[in-house]
């Protein structure tokens, strides 16, 4: 069993049809993104965030800082 040479041509077109699907899904999520907020703005649909979330969103945005602030006090000393 041997194997193929690769083809360029081949390669080129399976590339482009890739990149083609993937441009082509990204264009579908920029315009559900849009559209979300399109609506939000206009104050058609609200969004609410659940306290819990909310309430792990800062505990980790703080936990961020306070590694920052301890490996900037090891590094200066």
């Amino acid at each position: 069993m041997s194997l193929e040479r690769p083809s360029v041509v081949k390669e080129l077109v399976i590339g482009l049809a890739a990149g083609g699907l993937w441009k082509m899904h990204h264009w579908n999520e920029q315009r559900k993104t849009r559209h979300f907020y399109d609506l939000l703005e206009k104050g058609e649909i609200s969004v609410i965030v659940d306290e819990e979330i909310r309430m792990n969103i800062v505990m980790q945005f703080l936990h961020y800082v306070y590694s920052y602030i301890n490996q900037r006090w090891y590094i200066e000393l």
